[in-house]
């Protein structure tokens, strides 16, 4: 479950990284990819919280809770809707 899961969140990664339009290997790739989830969704996940999804800061992942909102808003801005049209995403 836990492999099925990595590879769901690899792959919206790569698919946010696909519509933004770049690569998240700065900081400010986060800070932009932040600022690009709150004007897409008016909802705020801090560029940490991108980074620790992404898997660019050492510590470990967010929590649970913050973790699925952060694909529901990822998954929002790729699909071109509101968070609150995509409530099937629950880790």
């Amino acid at each position: 479950m836990k492999q099925n899961m990595d590879a769901m969140y690899d792959a919206l990664k790569k698919r946010v990284e696909k519509v933004v339009g770049r690569s998240m290997v700065t900081p400010r790739d986060f800070d932009y990819l932040a600022m690009r989830l709150f004007d897409a969704n008016r909802v705020c996940i801090s560029s940490t919280t991108l980074k620790r999804f992404w898997g660019y800061l050492d510590g470990g992942t967010p929590r649970r809770q913050t973790l699925s909102l952060c694909c529901r808003s990822s998954l929002a801005m790729v699909a071109g809707s509101s968070s609150a049209n995509i409530r099937a995403w629950e880790v």
